[in-house]
């Protein structure tokens, strides 16, 4: 523009926004710079044929000028143009056009591409932070552009190829999935040697506060990760494949298959579970095959360990990243993902050989399991087949002899507890001793038993192989609840002696208890029964009437006969239960019986010589009456003769039946006593002379009717005829 017209456009300008003038309308600047829109995908579209008119209001009227340009009034001028503070926000359209198309202005690109237009060092920053700004309030940073360090300044990275500006896709959680990690790590080692992260972590900052999700700690992880193993990978990538160079094929190639032979080997034959699937032969050639394995193994060892520092620490640096880990060396080499550096290095120096990658990887994991292969292998060798069968079977064995031991123990229990309960004569049917000895034998054969267990797990713990060891302490678990039965059984064994003579004991002092018992009570009832007869007998010995006392003290002197034979039939009982050895409670048992069955006889004694004596003076009043029926009146005043005789003298009748009446009375009387005294006569014992003598004299009195001796025929004879003869009845 030359001079004149410059001139022209600023006054215009002035004019235009003055508060001067007649709605001038404010003309198109001359100088802009395009609005590049940065996609997802790396590509930059220019936004100038598809964002509307950049339209704005100032004093004197309304402008649209061309949309999707940043506008300056002089070449490489700023893009904030004086006077045009209200119309700032007509450039919101470029924003949001760009937004609609999924993507950001990317004001660093326009620097880049239009680097004359977009500014001149002294506006360039000014016119990158309007822009900025801009996005900023509009909520339009969207993505993370991949920046490069060059000499400590950030350069934003263009892949030529496909001429794209290549940006990070975070993923929901707003971190790199492990895809974009594996897709980033390439872009590392083909292109982005020395990551600018911090200033990339700037522009994460104004995503987030722009509302994209961001996980500023752990995308900085992953960032600073790549960044430090991508450092290691370019400072050592000559070294690592230098070494690992030399390591041939042919001298490793069947390694692998060895390895993976013997695994299957091993796995197909379990130590201990039933007979193996193969014989000793081979067994011996896995063995010799797993020898050579690992000698090939360690000579492989010896060439990693040559890189083994370097390739550890980027292993750990990426192990560190956010992201996942892959389920085994297939899955690594791949999926790589976060080790995508490492495994490519790896990749590199072997030539992209997968069965060369994988040994490298897991040489070390494959040396450790061939070693608890060998291990097995040697197991198979020394452990007997169907070890752990014959094992539950011993296991089995034992519980159920365990099991047998507990109805055993029950049964011997319940022996001791039926001779304590039944206070049996000691044990006299063995039956103690058979139960006794058949549970101290079973417990000793059970304590056996489990010896034997433990021997054969003991015998086969040094066998060095993790399934065979689990599999054998899954076992030995078994043997605690065991252990604490039998030694419980063999402490019950060691007392059962103790309990047996503790159970004599306790019948024993029973016996003492309930012999004392009665003892006390038989002596009480001997002292209390002596206490009453002694007096009667006193009586009955001085030949003085008892009758009185007897009555007194009858009742009570039955009672104590009945309590005297109820400690008699004790005694009996009480002996019955006595064993040979009880010759001190025996001996006290018979004593005592003696001195009861004394105590009964004496009462039986007394009564009967109470009764004797009252029958007797019934008998001797009976020979009285006799006399007053039948004496001479010479001989007895008192005689119904003598009454007779003055009735025939005076004639008076009154003395005669008063004597009548008075006969008749007694006689019946004394019959009645008779009658009954014969029949206790009867019960006695009739080995005394005494009542053979009575029952002989008595019966003469009674019976039979006819009889000469009997009182009613003599009463006849003697009363009823004299009566009869003066009929006077």
């Amino acid at each position: 523009m030359n001079s004149k017209k410059k001139n022209i456009f600023i006054i215009i300008a002035i004019l235009g926004f003055s508060n001067f003038g007649f709605g001038l309308m404010v003309p198109v600047p001359q100088f802009s710079t395009p609005a590049l829109c940065l996609i997802a995908d790396g590509t930059v579209k220019s936004l100038e044929t598809s964002t509307p008119p950049t339209c704005f209001t100032h004093p004197f009227g309304y402008a649209c000028w061309p949309g999707g340009r940043f506008y300056q009034l002089s070449s490489g001028g700023t893009f904030s143009i004086p006077g045009l503070a209200v119309g700032n926000s007509a450039y919101d359209s470029i924003i949001d056009t760009c937004k609609n198309m999924g993507g950001e202005i990317d004001e660093n690109l326009m620097s880049i591409i239009y680097a004359k237009d977009f500014g001149t060092p002294g506006t360039k920053v000014g016119n990158s932070n309007y822009i900025q700004d801009l996005k900023d309030k509009k909520k339009g940073n969207k993505f993370i552009p991949v920046y490069n360090n060059t000499a400590g300044d950030p350069k934003r990275l263009f892949i030529e190829g496909t001429k794209k500006y290549p940006v990070l896709n975070l993923d929901y959680n707003g971190v790199m999935a492990d895809s974009e990690l594996q897709s980033f790590s390439n872009l590392a080692i083909n292109h982005a040697y020395s990551l600018a992260v911090q200033h990339m972590m700037d522009k994460a900052k104004k995503v987030l506060d722009s509302g994209t999700k961001v996980d500023l700690v752990n995308l900085k992880k992953q960032l600073d990760g790549i960044a430090a193993i991508r450092a290691l990978f370019e400072k050592n990538t000559n070294f690592f494949i230098n070494n690992l160079g030399n390591v041939k094929e042919n001298a490793y190639g069947k390694t692998l298959d060895n390895v993976a032979e013997v695994f299957v080997y091993t796995s197909q034959n379990s130590i201990g579970e039933g007979k193996n699937n193969t014989d000793s032969t081979k067994t011996e050639k896995m063995l010799n095959l797993c020898e050579q394995s690992l000698k090939d193994l360690d000579s492989f060892i010896l060439e990693k360990n040559k890189v083994r520092s370097i390739f550890e620490n980027m292993m750990n640096l990426a192990k560190q990243i956010p992201g996942s880990e892959p389920r085994d060396a297939d899955d690594m080499i791949k999926n790589p993902r976060k080790y995508t550096i490492p495994v490519f290095l790896v990749s590199q120096a072997f030539k992209g050989n997968l069965k060369m990658m994988k040994l490298f990887l897991e040489v070390d994991v494959f040396k450790n399991q061939l070693l608890a292969a060998k291990n097995k292998l040697l197991a198979l060798k020394s452990v007997k087949e169907n070890f752990f069968k014959k094992l539950n079977k011993k296991f089995s064995e034992l519980n159920d002899t365990i099991s047998a031991l507990v109805k055993k123990k029950k049964t011997f229990e319940k022996v001791v507890d039926d001779y304590i309960v039944k206070k049996k004569k000691q044990d006299t049917d063995g039956t103690i001793k058979k139960n006794f000895e058949e549970l101290q034998k079973d417990i000793a054969d059970a304590a056996q038993s489990y010896g034997t267990l433990v021997k054969s797990i003991q015998e086969v713990q040094s066998v060095q192989d993790s399934e065979f060891s689990t599999a054998l302490a899954g076992q030995q678990k078994r043997l605690p609840p065991l252990e604490k039965t039998i030694q419980g059984y063999i402490a019950y064994k060691d007392g059962m002696a103790k309990m047996v003579e503790s159970a004599y004991q306790k019948v024993q002092d029973e016996k003492n208890a309930n012999l004392a018992k009665v003892v006390q009570e038989v002596q009480d009832h001997i002292n209390e029964t002596n206490t009453l007869l002694n007096p009667i007998i006193g009586l009955l010995n001085n030949q003085q009437s008892a009758d009185e006392l007897w009555q007194k003290n009858f009742q009570r002197i039955g009672v104590l006969l009945n309590l005297l034979s109820k400690d008699k039939a004790n005694l009996d009982n009480l002996s019955a239960t006595l064993g040979a050895d009880d010759v001190t409670i025996k001996s006290s048992i018979i004593s005592l019986n003696s001195s009861v069955f004394t105590e009964i006889q004496a009462i039986n004694e007394v009564q009967k010589r109470i009764v004797l004596s009252k029958i007797y003076g019934t008998y001797v009043e009976a020979n009285l009456l006799k006399k007053r029926m039948t004496a001479d009146s010479k001989d007895d005043q008192k005689s119904f003769n003598a009454v007779w005789e003055k009735y025939l003298q005076d004639g008076n009748t009154s003395l005669v039946f008063s004597e009548y009446n008075d006969i008749v009375l007694q006689k019946n009387r004394i019959k009645g006593v008779l009658s009954q005294s014969l029949g206790i006569l009867n019960t006695m014992d009739k080995s005394s002379l005494d009542v053979q003598n009575l029952i002989k004299e008595v019966g003469l009195l009674l019976t039979p009717v006819d009889a000469e001796t009997t009182l009613d025929k003599i009463f006849e004879n003697n009363v009823v005829s004299k009566l009869k003869g003066k009929g006077l009845l």
